[in-house]
């Protein structure tokens, strides 16, 4: 069962319209209806606050394995930066954006969420590459 039909589910559980559950979760009913009938995924931030207003743990929308893959993403890229010299911090703007401040030594720059994830992949690919390099030696 994906995400969408687990609050869709659980929303019908508790005789919420997608309105009432948006209002009660602080986002927008066009985003529920949207992950109910599998057009986006919801972010994990976004993810609690449905998870609070339906009054069910976060468990009983994700599956472990999607909990554990979302948690653990976002940890080593933080780990891995904190290991670089860099300070992160996530900022939550809504229920689909946030930012991220990354501070070196250098100074603070601010990402978009976007941003964000295009830096996570280009470190993926660049230590994978030198991972690469390292074993041909």
């Amino acid at each position: 069962m994906s995400i969408g039909d687990r609050i869709k589910k659980l929303r019908k559980d508790n005789n919420f319209t997608q309105i009432e559950l948006a209002e009660k979760a602080g986002i927008s009913e066009i985003a529920i209806r949207k992950y109910e009938n599998g057009g986006r995924s919801p972010k994990y931030g976004t993810i609690i606050k449905i998870a609070e207003a339906l009054n069910v743990p976060v468990d009983e929308l994700m599956d472990f394995e999607e909990l554990k893959q979302e948690l653990s993403d976002i940890e080593e890229t933080e780990k891995l930066l904190n290991i670089l010299g860099y300070e992160i911090k996530i900022n939550q703007i809504d229920d689909e954006v946030f930012e991220v401040d990354i501070k070196s030594k250098d100074g603070l720059i601010t990402l978009s969420g976007e941003e964000y994830d295009k830096l996570k992949g280009n470190i993926s690919l660049i230590l994978d590459y030198e991972l690469y390099k390292l074993k041909r030696q």
